[in-house]
This record gives C-alpha cells, structure tokens and sequence, in this order.
C-alpha cells in the first residue's frame, strides 16, 4: 500500500490501534516542502 499524506499522524488517529501499529512500523518517506520557484515552476 502507498499512502499519502500531509499529516502522517492524522492519516493513523482514527485507525484501529492492531492496524496502526502494522502500518506505523512500515518504511516512511517523508519529503521536503517545495520552495517559491518550484511551485511557481508547477503552476
């Protein structure tokens, strides 16, 4: 499963706890925020 979020933690709060903690324990991949350019470059 690939998830994306903007707020790893409150993608889980409302999971329950036995799938929570299957998926807290997989691999995370967090990203850096885009700058001014690169959004302006996006849009």
């Amino acid at each position: 499963m690939i998830f994306i979020a903007n707020n790893e933690k409150g993608l889980f709060d409302d999971v329950d706890d036995r799938l929570n903690s299957r998926l807290t324990a997989c691999t995370c991949i967090h990203f850096r925020p885009y700058t001014h350019d690169e959004l302006v470059a996006i849009l």
